[in-house]
Protein backbone atom coordinates (compact mmCIF):
# COMPACT_ATOMS: atom_id res chain seq x y z
CA UNK A 1 0.00 0.00 0.00
CA UNK A 2 1.35 3.42 -0.96
CA UNK A 3 1.00 6.40 1.35
CA UNK A 4 1.35 10.09 0.47
CA UNK A 5 4.83 11.58 0.59
CA UNK A 6 5.80 14.84 2.21
CA UNK A 7 6.44 17.46 -0.46
CA UNK A 8 9.20 18.98 1.65
CA UNK A 9 11.25 15.95 2.76
CA UNK A 10 9.74 13.20 0.57
CA UNK A 11 9.24 10.96 3.61
CA UNK A 12 6.39 8.58 3.03
CA UNK A 13 3.57 8.61 5.56
CA UNK A 14 2.37 5.33 7.03
CA UNK A 15 -0.57 3.97 8.99
CA UNK A 16 0.99 5.09 12.29
CA UNK A 17 2.37 8.46 11.23
CA UNK A 18 0.37 9.71 8.28
CA UNK A 19 0.76 12.73 6.11
CA UNK A 20 -1.25 15.94 6.41
CA UNK A 21 -3.04 17.11 3.27
CA UNK A 22 -2.75 20.88 2.96
CA UNK A 23 -5.97 22.24 1.42
CA UNK A 24 -5.55 25.15 -0.97
CA UNK A 25 -1.98 24.16 -1.73
CA UNK A 26 -3.13 20.61 -2.57
CA UNK A 27 0.02 18.84 -1.38
CA UNK A 28 0.85 16.58 1.55
CA UNK A 29 3.43 17.12 4.27
CA UNK A 30 4.59 15.00 7.15
CA UNK A 31 3.39 15.94 10.63
CA UNK A 32 6.87 17.20 11.55
CA UNK A 33 6.80 19.81 8.79
CA UNK A 34 3.15 20.67 9.48
CA UNK A 35 3.83 21.39 13.14
CA UNK A 36 7.16 23.16 12.63
CA UNK A 37 5.66 25.62 10.15
CA UNK A 38 2.66 26.73 12.22
CA UNK A 39 3.45 30.40 11.63
CA UNK A 40 4.06 30.17 7.86
CA UNK A 41 6.16 28.08 5.50
CA UNK A 42 9.85 28.45 6.24
CA UNK A 43 11.64 30.34 3.48
CA UNK A 44 13.88 27.34 2.80
CA UNK A 45 10.78 25.56 1.37
CA UNK A 46 9.47 28.42 -0.76
CA UNK A 47 11.12 27.36 -4.01
CA UNK A 48 9.73 23.83 -3.76
CA UNK A 49 6.25 25.05 -2.79
CA UNK A 50 6.11 27.70 -5.53
CA UNK A 51 7.31 25.22 -8.17
CA UNK A 52 4.59 22.79 -7.05
CA UNK A 53 1.89 25.47 -7.24
CA UNK A 54 3.04 26.55 -10.70
CA UNK A 55 3.04 22.96 -11.98
CA UNK A 56 -0.60 22.61 -10.86
CA UNK A 57 -1.76 26.01 -12.08
CA UNK A 58 -2.48 27.16 -8.51
CA UNK A 59 -2.07 30.85 -7.85
CA UNK A 60 0.48 31.89 -5.23
CA UNK A 61 -1.25 32.88 -1.98
CA UNK A 62 -1.05 36.34 -0.51
CA UNK A 63 1.87 36.55 1.89
CA UNK A 64 1.42 37.39 5.54
CA UNK A 65 2.68 40.68 7.06
CA UNK A 66 6.13 39.11 7.57
CA UNK A 67 6.35 38.16 3.88
CA UNK A 68 5.86 34.44 4.57
CA UNK A 69 3.62 32.05 2.66
CA UNK A 70 0.78 31.20 5.05
CA UNK A 71 0.57 27.59 6.23
CA UNK A 72 -3.10 27.40 5.37
CA UNK A 73 -4.41 28.74 2.10
CA UNK A 74 -8.09 29.13 1.25
CA UNK A 75 -8.54 29.60 -2.47
CA UNK A 76 -11.67 31.17 -3.87
CA UNK A 77 -13.03 29.23 -6.81
CA UNK A 78 -14.94 32.24 -8.14
CA UNK A 79 -14.23 35.95 -8.01
CA UNK A 80 -16.20 37.99 -5.48
CA UNK A 81 -19.35 39.61 -6.76
CA UNK A 82 -19.38 43.40 -6.71
CA UNK A 83 -22.55 45.20 -5.77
Amino acid sequence: MEYPKCLLCEQEGNSRVGAKHVPGYEFDVCWKHWEENWDGWNRQYEKKILEFLKSRGIREPRRDPRGMLPREYVRNSAPAKCI
